[in-house]
């Protein structure tokens, strides 16, 4: 696919330097329902494959990505994302990263149109970008049925590439603590800050997501990434669950660790039910163990109980982690374990200061 992508934009940059004519009549085609201005169908059909449907998703991106080519026939290698991120930090603006949340929550029908206004911006700073992988990400970005991992693979990717270069001057801060210190800030100030609040309900709301899979929480996250952290880096994606967690639940320990506050929260609930729910977060895998944490945390927020932000982000980094040694996986693990029935089981008149030591 990678190589019919090339094919078409080389014929793109072919038909740029032979018919301006062309070029204009790509570029009003934009106008239209994308796929449904005949007078462009010379140029574009012959790559959409004469049994491509109508509305299929493949045959729509041709047509996006031949108009805003048209637009502006700069083709670099850099991606769109990236881009956008250069001239974010060109240009200093809020504006600009304000522009970008709004592309990418942009459904189907809107999307080139964000797109196209985008463009508009990048020709006046003579920014150019990789037509042919914005092709390849416009074919999944367009299909309202398609694969899920796929698709948040690909805006995940958009919000790393954006972030790397609108950072790139002051460089993001990758240290956990310089993290979690963001995240308990959110946190403290939440009562008088309505921006506080609000960066919260969108931390919220992306634990219905994938992680790293919402773009209204690239802003509150990405700053605290790497440069070089790669999209399967679990790093990431314990970063983003980790910020979602704090948010449904803002009650933090400096030292308490999750499982022993689930213990606790066993040992005085007296049910056999917290229990269950803690073998099944035990037996989770990377795939599932962000919907076991999110449950898990739902019922934490409903007893008022604190944990350890920082402990939970180092563990969640291995236990997210497919191609990790399964021995450290499984440390993580026993320790779980060990805290979650040490504290459940302890005597009601125990020492509070005993039992936090033993959770630590």
């Amino acid at each position: 696919m990678a190589s019919h992508n090339e094919a078409f934009i080389t014929y793109l940059q072919g038909l740029a330097s032979q018919s301006t004519g062309a070029m204009a009549a790509l570029r009003r085609s934009l106008s239209f329902t994308l796929g449904q201005d005949e007078h462009v169908y010379p140029w574009v059909e012959r790559f959409a494959g004469a049994k491509s449907r109508v509305d299929s998703p493949r045959r729509l991106a041709l047509y996006a990505v031949a108009g805003l080519f048209a637009h502006y026939p700069h083709h670099a290698h850099r991606s769109f994302a990236a881009a956008f991120g250069e001239l974010s930090e060109r240009r200093g603006s809020a504006t600009i990263e304000k522009r970008f949340i709004a592309l990418m929550e942009a459904g189907e029908q809107g999307l080139v149109t964000h797109l196209r206004q985008a463009l508009h911006l990048l020709k006046a700073e003579e920014i150019g970008f990789d037509y042919v992988t914005l092709l390849g990400d416009l074919s999944l970005l367009l299909d309202p049925q398609g694969d899920e991992r796929a698709l948040n693979k690909v805006k995940q990717g958009w919000g790393r590439d954006y972030y790397r270069a609108a950072l790139s001057e002051d460089g993001g801060n990758s240290d956990p603590g310089a993290f979690i210190d963001h995240i308990q800030s959110l946190v403290s100030e939440r009562d008088g800050s309505s921006s506080a609040r609000a960066e919260l309900a969108v931390l919220r709301r992306s634990l219905a997501f994938a992680p790293g899979g919402f773009p209204a929480s690239f802003p509150i996250v990405e700053p605290f990434m790497a440069p070089d952290w790669s999209l399967r880096d679990t790093r990431r994606q314990a970063r983003y669950l980790v910020a979602g967690i704090a948010a449904l639940n803002p009650k933090i320990s400096e030292r308490q660790s999750l499982a022993t506050a689930l213990g606790k929260i066993a040992l005085e609930s007296k049910s056999d039910g917290i229990e269950k729910r803690f073998i099944a977060l035990l037996g989770a895998d990377a795939d599932n163990l962000a919907d076991h944490l999110r449950q898990t945390v739902s019922l934490m927020a409903s007893a008022d109980m604190p944990f350890s932000l920082i402990r939970l982000l180092d563990d969640l980094s291995t236990w997210l982690n497919p191609w990790v040694d399964p021995a450290w996986v499984d440390q993580v693990r026993q320790r779980w374990a060990r805290d979650f029935y040490q504290s459940s089981r302890v005597n009601n008149h125990s020492d509070p200061q005993q039992q936090s030591n033993e959770g630590a």
